[in-house]
């Protein structure tokens, strides 16, 4: 596959030689917030929520982003003509630059990422996936709720979750507390009523996360944003995750408890589907 290009604080350069310094910030703290966006041709499904919660992240830190909209959406822009992808896969990074530099614009680095989109397999989507539940409960840190740099414990957890042939892992406190999944928001229908864990909890806001909750709105479904007890979601009648990469995925078990009757539900597809007809709408369809 030919090399991907990534825009670079201002210049557009071959993946290869986008370097940055190892004093950076990110690199050596994980101090740097980012956004993983989803983009056909050159559209990218709700870029000003996206911009909107890199900021918040960022004020999460201490540090106010030097860099418009305008300024990041152009940059977006001219990797997604650069590259040239059917459908791509869009990481903005922004750091506020070296160890022992003023965190202002000259110092600070904004990239921008690209690589081709690979949609969860029809598989998964049809049968519906599995979580690991960790033996470790998730300690919700200073940072919960923004999308930080600092991701290792996240990308262990889920690590954790495939070798145990699990698609992500389920993360919840010491009182058993549902936060979310490692790289996706959770939702049950639990006695009728959709649930999501509140952000209070230290769930990340998702993207999807907030457009399913428009789409179940306007669907008039009841829906709680409110804590979901392990046992809770134990005897939930459906689960499923949601996210940029994975829409609304359906989740047949968590550890080895089957959800409801272990195939995806009523709420969930009507919910998927409403979704992806959305998707389509803003960014086109796939065979478009």
């Amino acid at each position: 596959m030919a090399e991907s290009w990534v825009f670079l604080n201002g210049r557009i350069v071959p993946a290869s030689a986008a370097l940055v310094s190892v004093r950076d910030r990110s690199f050596r703290w994980g101090e740097g917030v980012f956004e993983a966006l989803r983009a056909r041709r050159n559209a990218v499904f709700r870029l000003p929520s996206h911009l909107s919660r890199l900021r918040v992240s960022a004020r999460r830190l201490d540090w106010d982003l030097p860099w418009s909209d305008a300024e990041i959406e152009a940059a977006c822009a001219a990797v997604l003509a650069r590259n040239q992808y059917a459908e791509t896969r869009l990481r903005i990074h922004a750091s506020p630059g070296d160890a022992g530099s003023d965190p202002d614009r000259d110092s600070a680095r904004l990239v921008v990422d690209a690589e081709p989109f690979t949609p969860v397999p029809d598989d998964s989507r049809a049968r519906g996936v599995a979580l690991h539940l960790p033996p470790l409960p998730w300690s919700v840190g200073a940072t919960a709720g923004a999308k930080t740099a600092a991701y290792l414990d996240h990308l262990l957890a889920r690590r954790a979750a495939v070798a145990a042939g699990c698609f992500d892992a389920l993360l919840r406190t010491a009182s058993e507390e549902i936060v979310e999944a490692a790289m996706a928001n959770l939702f049950a229908v639990v006695l009728g009523r959709l649930r999501t864990p509140p952000l209070a909890s230290g769930a990340l806001a998702g993207i999807t996360r907030g457009v399913v909750l428009e789409i179940a709105a306007r669907e008039a479904l009841t829906v709680e944003e409110v804590p979901i007890s392990l046992a809770e979601l134990r005897t939930a009648e459906e689960v499923f995750l949601t996210s940029t990469a994975v829409e609304c995925l359906p989740v047949r078990a968590v550890g080895d408890h089957e959800i409801g009757a272990g195939v995806p539900g009523p709420a969930t597809r009507r919910l998927a589907t409403a979704y992806r007809t959305l998707l389509e709408k803003e960014i086109g369809s796939a065979r478009g």
